[in-house]
């Protein structure tokens, strides 16, 4: 699967990054930008273009938000309380939506909970 690197439709990239074995320093760069707009923001856009600017002033969808806390583990520039803080973050957001959720996105969701609970265990 290719994807244009024009402009990111943050689900469909999520999508694409997850798919992926092995991910590029330009890609973990990428999620590490997104991660940044999330936390501040607590919202992401459906569009950016390549410099991370908003093209469209609609909100993404659930599950993007539920795919960027599955790549956020995966960052290795990002400590052990950023992790767990993003993820109660997009847990918290998720679980109110769940009824509205695909079986793809249960299944991420499911995944981010544990591992949500695993690190709060780390903390304790």
């Amino acid at each position: 699967m290719k994807y244009n690197r024009n402009n990111f439709h943050v689900n469909n990239y999520f999508l694409y990054l997850i798919d992926k074995k092995k991910l590029t320093q330009k890609e973990m760069d990428n999620i590490l930008s997104f991660y940044k707009k999330f936390s501040v923001q607590l919202n992401l856009k459906k569009i950016y273009d390549s410099k991370f600017k908003k093209k469209t002033d609609l909100s993404t969808n659930v599950g993007s938000f539920i795919y960027l806390g599955n790549l956020i583990l995966k960052l290795k520039k990002i400590n052990f309380y950023q992790k767990l803080n993003v993820l109660i973050k997009i847990n918290d957001i998720s679980v109110c939506k769940y009824k509205y959720l695909n079986n793809n996105e249960k299944f991420f969701l499911k995944q981010n909970l544990k591992r949500e609970f695993e690190l709060l265990k780390k903390c304790i």
